[in-house]
């Protein structure tokens, strides 16, 4: 969650699309499929971040309760991680 915090960070502008790709990446890195995760940026798509400011993503994992070889998961829950990342407050950004 905190490195998809930094890309929007980075990027300055709300880009959710980057946001979920580079959660969806290091979640295939970990061994998670992407039906067992969800990614949310709080910020408006395509907004500009205000210098200084801040941006807070979510990543919500599903765990199965049980997993069962030859099975899979049986019933489940979820837990979520948040992070805010401070937006660099002297960086100008492009357009």
């Amino acid at each position: 969650v905190r490195e998809v915090a930094r890309v929007v960070a980075i990027r300055g502008v709300c880009d959710r699309g980057q946001a979920a790709e580079t959660g969806m990446e290091m979640a295939a890195n970990l061994g998670l499929a992407a039906r067992e995760i969800t990614i949310a940026v709080e910020c408006a798509t395509g907004a500009r971040l205000p210098r200084g400011g801040e941006v807070t993503a979510a990543v919500t994992v599903t765990i199965p309760a049980v997993d069962l070889p030859a099975i899979g998961g049986v019933g489940a829950w979820s837990w979520t991680a948040r992070h805010r990342e401070p937006i660099d407050q002297y960086r100008s950004f492009e357009p």
